[in-house]
């Protein structure tokens, strides 16, 4: 069974609360080591082909600046702060994808809500016609999962957005 399928399968059966500790737990065993209160600035390029890329972090006195690093994975999407590497970025609409935990207190109502395993708003027309002619909410995708917390997550389309004044304007090229 592959690692992904796995993880899949985790998390469809965890809270997220639940999944991102035991992702913790996993890499501490692991050695990976975690810099609480470090901020990454910028790479640093290596002076000659014998030496590492290394990073500047706020504070500079983390021990992460003295290390060379072989592979470096920046996961923060457009704001990409990893400059002078080529980024490609393929967009349809505007939409801001929402997560979402609440409190789950086990009451009656509470156990007895369905949960939603990731339907998008291409296979359950009705459904998502519905919360727009209801409640005026337009979605591409919604999730919902019950555990020690109520997960959602939900992207929400710009124009939905704006009618509920959740984006007050929208900036030119978006």
């Amino acid at each position: 069974m592959s690692l992904l399928l796995l993880l899949l399968i985790i998390f469809f059966l965890l809270a997220i609360k639940i999944l991102q500790s035991i992702l913790l737990r996993t890499c501490l065993i692991l050695g990976v080591k975690v810099h609480i209160g470090t901020t990454f600035d910028k790479l640093v390029e290596p002076a000659n082909r014998n030496s590492s890329w290394t990073v500047k972090t706020t504070p500079s006195s983390c021990p992460v600046c003295s290390y060379g690093f072989d592979m470096i994975i920046g996961a923060d999407g457009k704001q990409n702060s990893l400059p002078g590497f080529p980024t490609k970025e393929f967009r349809g609409k505007l939409a801001l994808a929402i997560t979402v935990n609440f409190v789950n207190s086990g009451s009656e109502s509470e156990t007895q809500a369905d949960e939603i395993s990731g339907v998008t708003s291409v296979y359950k027309q009705d459904f998502f016609n519905n919360l727009i002619s209801q409640h005026g909410i337009d979605l591409e995708n919604l999730v919902y999962y019950r555990g020690e917390t109520h997960y959602f997550v939900m992207t929400a389309k710009k124009t939905s957005l704006l009618e509920r004044k959740v984006i007050k304007k929208v900036r030119r090229g978006r």
